[in-house]
């Protein structure tokens, strides 16, 4: 765990949010924002999207996903970063076609997003 600017962040791989046990920890750490640095595919995403969002519900926490865009080792990757918001709501999303940087900036109690395309 890294405290910047008095907000708790917890950090995880790709296995790590498979594991309800991974965000659970983080969580009961006071976990504030839980960065999940991933390669999934596009068969994989759809999951990946699903525990992440259900873990920001849960444990009322923020989570930044950055997932791997183009082709690794012959295998591609489904890109579509994401953050959600301690309630579970989707803020912002990258898509699929594309890298780049998913910024997201707190302004009080809300969360604002910048896309900068590559």
């Amino acid at each position: 765990m890294l405290t910047i600017e008095d907000q708790n962040i917890s950090f995880a791989i790709c296995a790590d949010i498979d594991n309800p046990l991974h965000p659970e920890n983080a969580a009961k750490n006071d976990t504030d924002i839980y960065i999940a640095s991933i390669f999934f595919s596009p068969n994989g995403i759809p999951n990946a999207y699903s525990h992440l969002q259900n873990y920001a519900e849960k444990h009322k926490m923020n989570v930044l996903m950055s997932n791997f865009s183009g082709e690794s080792w012959g295998s591609p990757s489904a890109g579509q970063s994401a953050f959600w918001n301690n309630k579970g709501e989707l803020v912002a999303q990258m898509n699929d076609s594309y890298s780049g940087l998913l910024l997201v900036e707190k302004k009080g109690n809300d969360w604002e997003s910048q896309i900068i395309k590559f």
